[in-house]
C-alpha cells in the first residue's frame, strides 16, 4: 500500500494564529500607515524563513525560528517603509505576537484527512523542518499521532528543505519500512513538492495556503487539490487499492 510523507507546519498547520496576534496588538496602526496586516504577515514570515536558512548556510549554525521572527520585526517595519520602525511596536506586543505564531492551529480537514487515509491502507508519515518535540507538540491538540519511528526532521539531520539530503533520507527510511511500494510527498508549498520529485516521490500539493501551483515554476504535481479532505480522497481514488 502506498507510503505518504506529509510537511507539517504550513500544510497541516496553519500561522493563523499569529495573523490574528498582529490583527489584535497592530492591526490598526498598520493600516493607518497604509499597510495590509495580511502582507505584512506574509513579508515578515518570508524575511525571517531566508535569514534563517541563511544562517545556517553561512557558518551551520541552527537559530530557533521563533528568535529569527522576533529579530526580524522591525526590518520588516522599515521595508515597509515605515521611517520610525524602532518605535512603532513596543517590544512586549513583538513578544506577544511571536509567542502566538508559535502556537499553530491544525488546518480544516487535516484530522479527516489523515483517518481517511490510514483506512485505506496509507502508511503516513511526517518530513519537516521543525524538531520532533515542536511536531508532537503540534498533534498533541488533535486526535492524530504519528509514531517516533515515522517521524523525519530535517532539525534533527542539521539541515533544512528543500536539501535533497532530507528528501532522500526520506525516501530510505520509507522504503526500510515498506518496500516496493508507491511514495508520495505531500505538501502546500509547491518549492517542497519540487524538491521531493527530484529524489523520486510522487507530489500531491493542497493550493490551500498558496492558491494555485505555479507549473511554469515548479512543474506539473502528480496531485492538485484545494483542501486536505478532497486531497486525501484524490489520493485514495488515484493510488488506493
Amino acid at each position: 500500500m502506498p507510503s505518504i510523507a506529509f510537511d507539517i507546519i504550513g500544510t497541516c498547520f496553519t500561522y493563523d494564529a499569529g495573523l490574528q496576534a498582529l490583527e489584535q496588538r497592530l492591526g490598526e496602526k498598520l493600516r493607518g500607515a497604509g499597510i495590509s496586516p495580511n502582507i505584512f504577515y506574509a513579508a515578515w514570515r518570508f524575511l525571517a524563513d531566508r535569514d534563517a536558512n541563511y544562517i545556517r548556510s553561512i557558518d551551520g549554525k541552527h537559530v530557533p525560528f521563533l528568535k529569527v521572527l522576533k529579530y526580524t520585526f522591525t526590518q520588516t517595519l522599515f521595508q515597509s517603509d515605515i521611517q520610525n520602525a524602532k518605535s512603532f511596536a513596543k517590544e512586549e506586543d513583538i513578544d506577544y505576537i511571536v509567542s502566538q505564531y508559535g502556537k499553530l492551529q491544525p488546518r480544516e480537514g487535516m484530522e479527516e484527512m489523515f483517518t481517511i487515509l490510514r483506512q485505506n491502507g496509507f502508511t503516513v508519515w511526517a518530513c519537516s523542518d521543525a524538531d520532533v518535540n515542536r511536531l508532537n507538540d503540534c498533534f498533541a491538540s488533535t486526535s492524530i499521532t504519528i509514531p517516533k519511528d515515522r517521524i523525519i526532521s530535517a532539525d534533527a539531520m542539521g539541515r533544512s528543505k528543500p536539501d535533497k539530503v532530507v528528501y532522500d533520507s526520506a525516501l530510505r527510511q520509507m522504503k526500510d519500512v515498506v518496500p516496493n511500494d508507491v511514495y508520495i510527498f505531500a505538501a502546500a508549498h509547491a518549492w517542497d513538492l519540487a524538491g521531493a520529485r527530484q529524489s523520486g516521490f510522487k507530489t500531491a500539493y493542497c493550493t490551500a495556503y498558496e492558491g494555485e501551483s505555479v507549473t511554469e515554476l515548479w512543474g506539473e504535481m502528480d496531485i492538485v487539490a484545494p483542501t486536505l479532505k478532497e486531497l486525501a480522497f484524490a489520493l485514495v481514488e488515484k493510488y488506493g487499492s
